[in-house]
């Protein structure tokens, strides 16, 4: 099924009935003002290849055959594909919303893809989209992946998308993705050897809305985060929930392209990566991993060729949440600011590898509040490593426990000044309780540890430059 700036031809019918049907035609038409008339005159129009016709089922959209809604309310387009569908033309609307259902495969072939064009706008006015896609069995038009969105989508409020896949991504976002309003869109994506969900372009949840995403992967990515030139951003009351998990990658991973640990630069050139969660935002981040990291997020400039920053600020709270087997449990480097009631909270398990770990690497004020607590078996139980100021009534704690390990370890040039303080609580059978490596200025510093014994709840000021070896407790205040 084609939908051209042609003459209708080859299907049954009708615009006051809504439902384009190829029946066991090799090839029909639709044209697209066709389909944009009877949106506008309020009816729904389902455009499907279910049948038992020897052709493969595909729904095509030819570039320049845009359909566009101008009136009347709100109203449902729905292409249902035996094959895959293509959107190489505009789907918009500026007049009621537009709920968009792209459903392929629904022959059950296992080759039905979904894919739109690079040049392609695609905004449903506050409708909700609803995209289903499989290549577990073979390529479909996206190649090998299941569903493939690397238009420009915009004023998407609430939906699913689904995709399973052999050795591409079950789900990727390429280019711009915005929702809004207050619905939720559930994205879901699986696959054997390629990424479960992959959000590679600019994404925006704003507005009250919630994007709940779920990737898994048998030796890939579960949920991959990156990008190049792209802005990530969670606004205005808006929740976004990242859940990944991988038997022996990254459960979930969050941050810059390309940076595996070891990896210092991509492709040479400069890029720039914004992430920003702001205005009662939450953002929870959620990995799972049997040999890989569990949740790893890596948001900071440190490597060539990479302009990138995080901020989590106006009383918005990042949540991550890891486990993993042989590596880290949740390994959190942000390298920018904390401000304005932000709270960062990490929490994380692991039999070999450290159980929770937060890295900061800028300054952390306006009663902010930083929170890692560690579990292991072999490895440190929690880990914080704080550069920068610590300002006005932030708290900051650190908790850990391990068999064999250090429970808990602080690091890093931290300045604490006003009412900011420090809490750290470790406790591990055989191994130090807690491990405070560096921290300069006056410090309100809460330090409880096993072994060896140490006073509780007892405030000190250390003025020195300590090396790791140092004994506690330090003179009282």
């Amino acid at each position: 099924m084609t939908i051209s700036t042609g003459a209708d031809a080859g299907y049954s019918g009708n615009v006051s009935g809504g439902t384009f049907s190829g029946g066991t035609n090799t090839t029909a038409t639709v044209k697209n003002t066709t389909i944009s008339n009877a949106l506008n005159a309020g009816t729904d129009v389902t455009i499907t290849t279910a049948s038992a016709g020897s052709a493969t089922g595909n729904i095509v959209q030819q570039s320049g055959a845009d359909i566009v809604k101008t009136a009347g309310t709100a109203a449902n387009l729905t292409l249902a594909a035996n094959g895959s569908i293509s959107l190489q033309g505009n789907i918009t609307s500026t007049s009621g919303k537009l709920n968009l259902n792209l459903a392929a495969d629904i022959g059950h072939r296992g080759n039905g893809t979904v894919h739109d064009s690079t040049a392609g706008t695609y905004d449903l006015n506050g409708g909700t989209l609803t995209i289903s896609g499989n290549s577990t069995a073979g390529n479909g038009l996206a190649g090998a992946n299941a569903v493939y969105l690397q238009g420009t989508w915009t004023n998407v409020s609430g939906g699913s998308i689904t995709g399973a896949a052999n050795a591409g991504s079950g789900v990727t976002f390429a280019n711009n993705f915005t929702e809004i309003g207050n619905g939720t869109l559930t994205v879901t994506g699986v696959s054997n050897t390629g990424t479960g969900v992959d959000i590679e372009g600019s994404l925006h949840v704003t507005g009250n809305s919630t994007l709940t995403v779920s990737g898994k992967s048998d030796s890939y990515i579960g949920t991959y985060v990156h990008g190049n030139d792209t802005i990530f951003a969670v606004q205005d009351n808006a929740v976004v929930n990242l859940t990944g998990q991988s038997d022996s990658n990254f459960g979930l991973y969050f941050g810059t392209t390309g940076y595996f640990p070891g990896t210092l630069s991509y492709n040479g050139t400069t890029h720039n990566e914004t992430f920003i969660v702001q205005d009662n935002a939450k953002l929870n981040l959620n990995g799972t991993s049997n040999t890989g990291e569990g949740a790893f997020v890596y948001t900071t400039s440190k490597l060539r060729s990479t302009n990138i920053s995080m901020t989590v600020t106006d009383n918005a709270q990042l949540t991550v949440t890891g486990a993993s087997s042989a590596a880290g449990g949740a390994d959190v480097t942000i390298g920018d600011a904390v401000s304005g009631n932000a709270s960062i909270l990490v929490n994380g398990t692991s039999a070999n590898g450290t159980g929770a770990s937060l890295s900061v690497t800028g300054n952390v004020s306006g009663n902010s509040a930083l929170s890692v607590e560690g579990n292991s078996t072999n490895g440190t139980g929690a880990s914080a490593t704080i550069n920068g100021n610590v300002t006005g009534d932030t708290a900051i704690a650190i908790s850990g426990t391990s068999k064999t390990g250090g429970g808990a370890a602080l690091a890093g040039t931290m300045n604490l000044s006003q009412n900011a303080a420090v809490t750290i609580s470790g406790q591990s059978d055989t191994g130090t309780g807690v491990n405070q490596n560096r921290t300069p200025g006056c410090t309100a510093l809460t330090r409880t540890g096993w072994p060896p014994a140490i006073p509780t709840d007892r405030k000190y000021c250390d003025h020195r430059q300590r090396e790791p070896d140092s004994h506690w407790p330090l003179e009282p205040r």
